[in-house]
């Protein structure tokens, strides 16, 4: 099966990948995601005394003090005088940007086939990198810190998707409470506008700076990560992006290699006929 041509209001054609390329891609992402939240699972809070994840906890806490950047607590006081804040960053940080990176792939998929292979590979060595954080350093957020931090777990607080009671169930059923470093969620937002930047316009540029701005605040006042932990989050997509550019390199390789030779039995089959 080949790619679709579809021809767009302004006469110009637009391929479209035919469907075995989006059984492919859709098989290929969901099997790496869900292999990765098996293993982070099984580095999860039920295995990690929480001893350990509140001392590492302290580290960071005394390191921020240090740099001066230790203003967590007072952002989240700043951002319960606005109760729809709140309410739409509980939203925001159980599945908003999930499907503002899903919709990304599917953009770059359909509309930038070219770049899509190295943006892909590049979001998953991301996320699968993360799971070297978690592991080397588990780490209990700061919702988790004892009271008199002054931080406030806000899934206690109703959005207008869940109930009170629903969103602190399914926090405190998180597979993995202490995998707080880095923050992926902003190394996806970063994934987002490095992602777009090449391909869109200044709305488009726009709004992806907006979502890894609302990302940040996010991360910060639901007091699911410190601001390190985003440090992190930006970490971790640079090696993402090194690894994503062996993989996509290698796996080009392959496919020339394949090439070549199918090339090569085709032109022997036709000699020998």
């Amino acid at each position: 099966m080949t790619a679709i041509d579809l021809t767009t209001k302004d006469g110009r054609s637009r391929r479209v990948p035919p469907l075995h390329r989006w059984i492919f891609e859709i098989g290929l992402i969901v099997g790496i995601y869900a292999a990765y939240t098996a293993v982070r699972n099984s580095l999860g809070s039920a295995i990690v005394p929480t001893d350990v994840a509140l001392r590492n906890a302290s580290r960071i806490v005394h390191l921020e003090r240090a740099m001066g950047i230790f203003t967590e607590a007072s952002l989240q006081d700043w951002a319960f005088a606005h109760e729809w804040l709140i309410r739409l960053a509980n939203f925001w940080y159980r599945a908003g940007h999930f499907w503002i990176t899903i919709g990304v792939l599917v953009f770059l998929f359909v509309r930038k086939h070219g770049r899509y292979p190295l943006a892909r590979n590049v979001l998953l060595c991301t996320t699968v990198l993360a799971l070297v954080g978690f592991a080397l350093f588990p780490l209990a957020p700061p919702r988790l810190l004892p009271e008199e931090f002054g931080f406030v777990d806000t899934a206690r607080v109703a959005s207008q998707y869940w109930t009170a009671d629903a969103a602190r169930t399914a926090f405190s059923h998180a597979s993995n409470q202490f995998a707080a470093m880095p923050s992926l969620h902003i190394g996806w937002a970063l994934w987002v506008v490095w992602a777009v930047w090449p391909v869109v316009g200044r709305l488009g540029r726009g709004l992806a700076l907006a979502h890894l701005t609302f990302s940040v605040v996010t991360v910060v006042i639901t007091g699911n990560h410190y601001l390190l932990d985003a440090m992190g989050g930006a970490a971790v997509l640079s090696a993402g992006w090194l690894a994503g550019h062996v993989v996509t390199n290698a796996s080009a390789g392959i496919r020339a290699r394949y090439a070549r030779t199918a090339t090569a039995e085709r032109l022997d089959t036709a000699d020998t006929s």
